[in-house]
């Protein structure tokens, strides 16, 4: 039994056309091989921190400044992370203890409560260029900005959730603790928050 086509001196031409592109791209196809594995390779190697890039030839001065000033702005993208985190932090816990004392003082809410209102009729935007001018181009000024931020709708929350606690929840706990009764309700209206 024979097929048409097939055996020695038959030549389907696809299939020849198929094999005269394999051994033509074959050396191509190995070499994009090896830099590919060269490329995974390279991927896992770390330069350090103060890697030169000047001394690297065939560098023009403009890749190797702007190598080298890649560096500086990973750098300063963690100051800034940490000066947003130290800001949102300390701006917080003062929100909260804001909120506190104008929640368990009269007193406080008397003098407190409009000041804290009145000072957001100034943009926090507007007090940059005296924080910088008070606490300097470093850190600090940055950090009080965050916190500027943060602050009043931190406390205002807190305070209004402090405010809005059931009013059953409240007399349970007078009732339940009596000698703890101000622990036991602050306990509750945190719960509300």
């Amino acid at each position: 039994m024979s097929l048409p086509g097939v055996g020695p001196g038959e030549v389907d031409p696809y299939v020849a056309e198929q094999v005269e592109i394999q051994v033509k791209y074959a050396g191509y196809i190995e070499r994009q091989r090896d830099e590919i594995e060269r490329q995974r390779r390279h991927e896992a190697l770390a330069l350090p921190a103060d890697f030169d890039y000047g001394q690297v030839r065939g560098l023009s001065r403009e890749v190797s400044e702007k190598l080298s000033l890649s560096l500086i702005h990973i750098y300063h993208a963690g100051v800034t992370a940490l000066e947003i985190v130290l800001g949102m932090v300390l701006g917080t816990l003062l929100g909260c203890g804001s909120a506190l004392v104008l929640g368990y003082s009269r007193r406080a809410r008397r003098w407190l409560l409009p000041a804290l209102i009145a000072s957001q009729a100034i943009p926090v935007f507007a007090i940059a260029p005296l924080l910088v001018l008070w606490l300097g181009y470093g850190m600090s000024s940055k950090i009080a900005m965050t916190m500027l931020v943060i602050y009043f709708p931190v406390t205002a929350n807190f305070y209004d959730g402090l405010r809005h606690t059931q009013r059953g929840w409240l007399d349970l706990a007078q009732v339940m603790l009596p000698e703890q009764r101000r622990w036991a309700v602050l306990r509750l209206s945190l719960i509300h928050i």
